[in-house]
């Protein structure tokens, strides 16, 4: 996806006075964000065919798979262990990312909800 932002500034600089005041807009949008809890984003067709297939196997909710799997994504970036895009490294360790996909899998799977025996006989 393209980066906008450069097009969205301004021609001509900022004065300090200026980006004060939007500083202090940003933190006031992000703090209503955090209040609300809600996070939207875009994604393709191919995107969602596989989410919703993941979510399907699971026997979760799209938007429940999706924030356990962008959990596990953070919680293993604030302990050093993702490599950041662009840094020559990344996907230099497969096996690294491989067995982290099964832990989320295996996670997913731990909490989907158990069957009640519909279709058990006693």
């Amino acid at each position: 996806m393209k980066d906008l932002s450069a097009d969205m500034r301004p021609g001509k600089p900022i004065s300090k006075k200026m980006q004060g005041l939007l500083d202090k807009e940003k933190a006031a949008a992000r703090q209503k964000i955090v209040e609300r809890g809600i996070v939207h984003f875009r994604a393709d067709a191919e995107f969602m065919e596989a989410l919703f297939a993941l979510a399907n196997k699971s026997k979760v909710a799209p938007g429940t798979l999706c924030r356990r799997i962008v959990w596990e994504y953070l919680q293993s970036a604030q302990h050093g262990s993702i490599v950041a895009e662009g840094s020559g490294k990344y996907g230099a360790n497969q096996n690294e990312i491989v067995q982290r996909l099964d832990r989320i899998e295996a996670l997913i799977l731990k909490s989907a909800p158990k069957s009640k025996g519909k279709g058990k006989s006693k």
